[in-house]
């Protein structure tokens, strides 16, 4: 391990405490600052309690070969197990984990069980104190006879232990160091989080200090956290998986407008917008984006889940407890996520969002909008500014704007934060097709050199369909 991390050891029992004593207040300030509910908090100390339950368990290298063959099942290269499947319990697992990997299924005789099982249930009944919310949890169940405490408790937070760094780093870790350690991911937004150690069996954990996201990707840390719906066995997603090309040249757009008896043609060289008349179509579309950071991720993601919105004169973006939806007509764009390891590595992904079918004339300015999804919540509100006009004059459209009307939008930033609202201007934008531009970027997407746009952090730029009605 890098000596990267230099906190004072922490007891377990200083880290129950500590997370046990939020007051009301603190709590209250919390959700103002950081973003975390009240509710969202009543996970945390449980979430706090399982890390050092797993922790202990792989403290034993034979528990830990174990658990480490289980997440390399599905995708070697992003190693990653439901605790479902760690408990043998059908609710809360992984798209793709099915009941043939667990031990109990086994046909061999004679029959195996499996050692993490033994090895938390020993923990759990030889030292209750030690996890007192688990362990109160596990035997209210038992005695209303309730069923399962696992199966109820990952039915309403579904979680999963993963890596987030090289599959050869991964691998070392699980067979060669003895040194384990291990974090979770809160129910906030956050840069970072405490991490434990275990030096062995029945080794007492210790403070591994406050690790962030680069030091997921770069260190043999194992993280505790949730399972987006996308990833949820009989869960619904609501993205699309997009995946890296390497580079943004090569290839064709992919993207064709719907039929039409005239033809829709890809202009490769930027154009006057005057010459685009009001009575033709111009289909706007973005074909590829490349995210410049990190810092958009959220502690121990394993996904960048982005959304895109564009506000024009015809409609804006209203919320619904805490979540952007359309409002009249549909000014979702699309939503799209990718690897965490994808993010800021300089790597385009083709994602071809429609931004605009018939970007009129009378349409001088839109505004792009750009949301990361998250699992925690909050109630923090920003605001955003969409322009748009041209005048008429005669029933005809004045290609020179005049006055520019202003329409606010409110976001709040619940599970989705703001990350960043640019306005394009219809005239700029067909006038920097390609080359260059005002960003000074251009990449080669097919045969053509288009320019780069950017949102914020994010990378993008506009192809555009022409049909001459």
């Amino acid at each position: 391990m890098k000596n990267k991390w230099n906190a004072p050891a922490l007891s377990l029992g200083l880290a129950v405490l500590l997370l046990g004593a939020c007051s009301q207040s603190e709590m209250e300030t919390q959700t103002q600052s950081e973003g975390p509910s009240i509710g969202a908090m009543a996970h945390q100390p449980v979430r706090a309690e399982i890390t050092q339950l797993i922790g202990a368990a792989l403290s034993d290298p034979a528990v830990a070969q174990e658990v480490y063959g289980m997440m390399t099942q599905l995708d070697p290269a992003h190693p990653a197990v439901s605790l479902a499947a760690l408990w043998e319990i059908n609710t809360g697992r992984l798209r793709g984990e099915d009941l043939s990997m667990d031990a109990s299924y086994q046909k061999t005789q004679p029959l195996t069980s499996s050692l993490f099982i033994s090895a938390a249930n020993h923990m759990l009944d030889s030292d209750p104190e030690r996890f007192p919310r688990l362990s109160a949890g596990i035997k209210s169940e038992r005695t209303a006879q309730k069923g399962s405490y696992w199966e109820n408790l990952l039915a309403e937070d579904p979680l999963q232990l993963y890596q987030l760094h090289s599959a050869d780093k991964s691998q070392s870790s699980a067979k060669s160091e003895a040194l384990i350690t291990l974090t979770y991911v809160p129910d906030f937004d956050t840069q970072s989080n405490e991490a434990w150690t275990w030096d062995g069996p029945g080794s007492i954990p210790t403070s591994a200090g406050m690790v962030t996201n680069d030091d997921l990707f770069e260190e043999a840390i194992w993280v505790l956290g949730p399972i987006d719906p996308c990833d949820l066995s009989g869960g619904t997603c609501d993205a699309i998986e997009v995946f890296p090309a390497g580079t943004a040249s090569g290839g064709s757009s992919g993207y064709l407008p719907p039929p039409t008896a005239a033809v829709p043609l890809l202009l490769p060289y930027n154009v006057n917008h005057e010459d685009v008349l009001e009575e033709d179509v111009l289909s706007s579309v973005i074909p590829m984006i490349k995210l410049n950071t990190r810092s958009w991720l959220g502690f121990g993601a394993t996904h960048q889940k982005l959304s895109f919105w564009r506000a024009s004169p015809d409609g804006v973006p209203s919320i619904s407890n805490g979540v952007v939806v359309p409002s009249g007509k549909n000014y979702a764009i699309g939503k799209i996520r990718f690897r965490a390891q994808q993010a800021s590595v300089n790597l385009w992904h083709p994602v071809y969002l429609e931004f605009d079918a018939d970007w009129n004339q009378s349409e001088n300015e839109e505004l792009l909008v750009v949301f990361s999804e998250h699992h925690f919540s909050g109630s923090a509100s920003t605001s955003a500014e969409l322009s748009a006009g041209f005048d008429l004059k005669e029933g005809k459209i004045i290609p020179t704007p005049k006055a520019t009307v202003k329409v606010g939008v409110t976001i709040k930033a619940g599970g989705t934060k703001l990350r960043g609202q640019q306005v394009f201007s219809r005239r700029q934008v067909l006038a920097t097709i390609v080359g260059p531009g005002l960003s000074g970027q251009e990449t080669t997407h097919g045969t053509v050199s288009f320019n780069v746009k950017k949102v914020s952090e994010l990378d993008f730029f506009f192809t555009h369909y022409y049909t001459d009605l």
